[in-house]
């Protein structure tokens, strides 16, 4: 069964959608007379910036990319045509854009895929408006990673601001991936190869869509290597912080598609939360029956009460 027939988009299917009617576009790619997209740079590190109405916080990420000591990459910015003054940001940068797109969109995800489809980087990041790396060394070191071993997903740490605070956040893969998102999406590098081989982001997942896609890419075997290191700088705010229980239920549903009840189960424990256990339970009851809700619900005591003694500090 192919990646479409399974509900998964893919790059080729994002490459042939029409343009909106309302579209705006530039950067130097076009200005020089080149195509949206051409062939795939070996070494070419793509970040692709998603924006909606938030002008000042892409200035800062501009800044930022534009700070990368890196001898070959390339920005992409996708804009989900935004009101306020974005589109004169970006022609002001037209020169440190690859490609700029400003139109209406299906949300975040297909914005991201819009981006993936158009780069020509054999590795890909996402650096939403208002994120920054965190050294400007940070491609480099992302190039040497993708450079050694041929991995599919090169991924890093965050530190995480909210309001005083910096916290210093550790990404985890393997099968930690199955208790709950271990990875931060904007320090995570998944090669173009990765994306032809198992498809783009799943945007019917609203703002979990990140996570389907690691635990998909892990479920099928990817490679993952870690830098051992920051990559970005995030500001607290972001959609997954404020939906917290559609966050949840996403998550709910993600695991229960890839590994199961039982790790679905173990992220309800984990995640502790009233109102996920209550999305986790609803989820559960529709996948195995209202008879299995006794069972489930013991099954889910049992497993809290077992992660407990492995709770992270």
């Amino acid at each position: 069964m192919s990646l479409l027939q399974r509900g998964i988009p893919t790059i080729r299917s994002y490459a042939e959608r029409p343009a909106h009617p309302a579209r705006l576009q530039g950067g130097y790619r076009l200005r020089d007379g080149g195509p949206a997209a051409l062939g795939v740079e070996t070494q070419r590190i793509t970040i692709i910036t998603v924006t909606l109405n938030a002008a000042a916080d892409l200035e800062t990420t501009l800044a930022s990319v534009a700070e990368q000591r890196c001898p070959d990459f390339e920005h992409i910015v996708i804009d989900g045509g935004s009101r306020d003054n974005t589109v004169e940001v970006l022609r002001r940068h037209d020169n440190d854009i690859a490609l700029w797109i400003s139109e209406p969109d299906g949300g975040i995800y297909d914005a991201m895929n819009k981006g993936i489809a158009a780069a020509r980087g054999a590795w890909i990041g996402m650096l939403n408006a208002g994120t920054v790396f965190h050294a400007p060394d940070v491609l480099a070191a992302v190039q040497r990673a993708g450079s050694s071993g041929a991995p599919d997903v090169v991924y890093g740490d965050m530190i995480y601001i909210q309001g005083d605070v910096n916290e210093p956040v550790y990404a985890r893969s393997g099968l930690e991936l199955l208790r709950e998102m271990r990875l931060c999406h904007e320090a995570t590098f998944v090669s173009r190869a990765a994306y032809d081989r198992y498809g783009l982001y799943d945007a019917s997942y609203r703002i979990a869509a990140d996570y389907e896609l690691c635990l998909r890419l892990l479920m099928r075997g990817a490679s993952f290597v870690s830098l051992g290191r920051p990559c970005v700088t995030v500001w607290s705010g972001g959609v997954s912080d404020t939906r917290l229980l559609e966050t949840s239920a996403e998550s709910v549903r993600l695991l229960l598609h890839h590994g199961g009840v039982r790790p679905a189960l173990a992220f309800a424990a984990i995640q502790g939360r009233r109102a996920c256990v209550r999305a986790a339970f609803w989820l559960l009851q529709r996948t195995a029956g209202k008879a299995a809700h006794d069972r489930l619900r013991r099954r889910y005591v049992a497993t809290k009460q077992l992660l407990a003694r492995y709770r992270p500090r």
